[in-house]
């Protein structure tokens, strides 16, 4: 439990060393998310969670450097065949639709993390509910058929 605490810190310590510039921070404050298994819910009324990769942890960073521009910091540590990641509209144990796509990160190995960063154009609309309501937003990473999580492996709501 120590060493996934530790994990999660300096993950979190990473995706701010990658978007610490005075440029990103004037754009706002990051965003994050806890990204666990446990997070993951099958959809139904009522939702039945612990869905996902119980074995899995990570978190995810979230920063919008212009009105129609994000950036990520994703860090999977204990999830195998890894296959996507995103950003969709659901508040805690309701799953929505994806809203944007990330790349997934990389497969990890030999203890260590998996981890995948980038940028890319967004809606201005999609960037302004984010910012506005990040609770109403969940990350999450998929694994293949074959990883066993195909529906969501880790998932945390942006706050």
């Amino acid at each position: 439990m120590r060493a996934r605490v530790l994990a999660i810190a300096l993950a979190a310590i990473a995706g701010l060393a990658i978007f610490g510039s005075t440029g990103a921070f004037a754009q706002g404050v990051p965003l994050f998310a806890v990204l666990n298994g446990g997070n993951e819910c099958n959809g139904a009324s009522p939702p039945l969670c612990r869905q996902g990769d119980l074995n899995a942890y990570g978190s995810a960073t979230i920063i919008f450097p212009t009105s129609t521009q994000i950036c990520w910091g994703i860090v999977v540590h204990g999830a195998t065949g890894v296959n996507a990641a995103h950003i969709h509209t659901g508040v805690t144990g309701v799953n929505g639709p994806i809203r944007i796509f990330l790349s997934p990160p990389s497969a990890p190995g030999g203890g260590s993390p998996g981890a995948a960063a980038g940028c890319r154009a967004v809606a201005a609309a999609d960037s302004a509910a984010i910012k506005a309501n990040p609770s109403g937003f969940y990350v999450n990473v998929h694994t293949t058929a074959g990883g066993g999580f195909p529906n969501g492996a880790v998932r945390g709501q942006l706050f």
